[in-house]
């Protein structure tokens, strides 16, 4: 609850490569299996996290270890409500530099049905 959570436009490579988590609170790996070559498991979240309804991209790094897309995908940051109020107001500060202005929401203001 200490980080954020990045909300992207659904297009350009987020439009096929990303999947859904599935919340489990096990997860049996049958590692002959093809679904294990292409790191199923890395979808996989316990049932704790339900409500995140996250979407996952697991993509080969840069090697600078950064992941590259365009900016304009980048739609909404979600701040965790135990994000330091520092760390929130850079946060903010570089979201206002943005043209458009990036919409910056905390976790702890959002409504969960």
């Amino acid at each position: 609850h200490s980080g954020y959570c990045l909300e992207f436009r659904n297009d350009d490579l987020f439009k096929n490569q990303v999947k859904e988590v599935r919340y489990h609170d096990t997860y049996e790996a049958d590692i002959t299996g093809p679904s294990e070559l292409i790191g199923a498991f890395f979808f996989y979240k316990t049932m704790d996290w339900r409500r995140e309804e996250e979407l996952r991209i697991v993509a080969k790094r840069s090697p600078s270890g950064a992941i590259a897309f365009p900016p304009r995908l980048l739609t909404k940051i979600i701040l965790g409500k135990k994000m330091s109020e520092a760390h929130q107001k850079l946060i903010r500060e570089w979201a206002q530099k943005r043209d458009p202005v990036l919409i910056v929401e905390s976790a702890d203001s959002m409504v969960l049905e």
